[in-house]
């Protein structure tokens, strides 16, 4: 049996939630300009290569704030 247009409604406003706790999380970091990006061309084929180096890591918590979103956000099969 499928889910009620109610429990879809709360599953998405959690949904919306969590949304709104990694950007509070993630907006922070990429303020603080956590990254160096380095560039040039590398190897036997001249290929122009783009590296990032991280000087700070991303909290450890967003995995699990991307997870949470993502289960509330999917969609289930009711055969």
């Amino acid at each position: 049996m499928g889910a009620t247009l109610r429990e879809i409604d709360l599953k998405l406003a959690r949904a919306d939630a969590h949304l709104d706790e990694l950007w509070g999380v993630v907006n922070p970091w990429r303020s603080s300009e956590p990254y160096e990006v380095a560039e040039g061309i590398e190897g036997k084929d001249s290929e122009y290569v783009y590296r990032l180096q991280f000087s700070q890591p991303l909290d450890e918590s967003v995995p699990a704030i991307v997870g949470d979103f993502l289960h509330n956000v999917r969609l289930r099969s009711t055969t």
